[in-house]
């Protein structure tokens, strides 16, 4: 024997499903968008971050170029007599000092970049409607 069954009522199930489809495509998009906003506000303040960054590092270098100058002085001047080996040691410290703060400056800079490329990046991966 062959066996035909039609359902001529499914208790409403059908609607139901896609009802909650609709629900879940709903929240997927909310949820997409908040995403892509927060994205959108990370990137804002990583290029406020990147262009007080840049004035940091043009200052450090500024730093770096007057102790390297004041070094020079102390060195002169210590085989002129006019200064002591402690000042020249000082001026030593402070050149390194400052080299050490424009290397860090640079070591922020590029994390900086390279957080706004990967959140450029993940921006690209934008749901199609």
């Amino acid at each position: 024997g062959l066996n035909l069954s039609i359902p001529l009522f499914d208790g409403n199930m059908t609607g139901a499903k896609v009802k909650q489809a609709q629900a879940d495509i709903k929240a997927a998009e909310y949820y997409a968008n908040s995403i892509e906003k927060g994205l959108e506000l990370e990137l804002k303040q990583l290029q406020l971050s990147l262009r007080e960054i840049k004035e940091k590092t043009a200052a450090q270098k500024d730093a770096v170029s007057q102790a390297t100058e004041y070094h020079k002085i102390a060195l002169i001047g210590f085989k002129a007599g006019t200064m002591t080996n402690l000042e020249v040691v000082d001026a030593e410290l402070a050149l390194l000092n400052s080299k050490i703060a424009f290397l860090q400056a640079l070591y922020e800079r590029e994390i900086t970049e390279s957080a706004i490329i990967r959140c450029i990046g993940a921006g690209t991966f934008k749901l199609h409607k």
